[in-house]
C-alpha cells in the first residue's frame, strides 16, 4: 500500500509539538507568574499566552488522522471493496479505539 510521506510527517510533528507543549506547561507555575507578572520573564509570559491559544495541537492531530483515514477509505472503495465491509470495519475501529481510550484513562 502506497504510503503518503507528508501525513505521517504531519502526525510525527505534531506529537512531537505536543509533547513539547506538555513538558514546557508541566514545568511553568502559572499561580507564580500571575501573581507576580510585572517581575516574570517576558519568555515565560509569551509562554502563558501562546500554550492555551495552540490548545497541545491535539486538534490539529485528529485533523491529520482524519485526512489519513478518508485517503484509506477512498483507496479500499476505488479497489472495489463493499461499502458494507468498509462501514463495519470502521465502527468496529472506532470501537475498538474507545474501548482502549477508556482502560488507558
Amino acid at each position: 500500500m502506497k504510503r503518503f510521506a507528508s501525513i505521517d510527517f504531519l502526525r510525527g510533528f505534531a506529537i512531537f509539538l505536543m509533547l513539547f507543549l506538555h513538558i514546557i506547561s508541566d514545568t511553568l507555575y502559572i499561580d507564580t507568574i500571575l501573581a507576580d507578572l510585572n517581575n516574570v520573564p517576558l519568555g515565560n509570559v509569551v509562554a502563558l499566552i501562546i500554550l492555551p491559544f495552540l490548545g497541545g495541537l491535539a486538534g490539529f492531530f485528529l485533523m491529520v488522522s482524519a485526512v489519513a483515514n478518508m485517503i484509506s477509505m477512498h483507496k479500499h472503495l476505488e479497489r472495489g471493496k463493499p461499502v458494507n465491509a468498509l462501514v463495519v470495519k470502521q465502527v468496529l475501529g472506532g470501537i475498538i479505539l474507545l474501548i482502549f481510550a477508556m482502560l488507558v484513562e
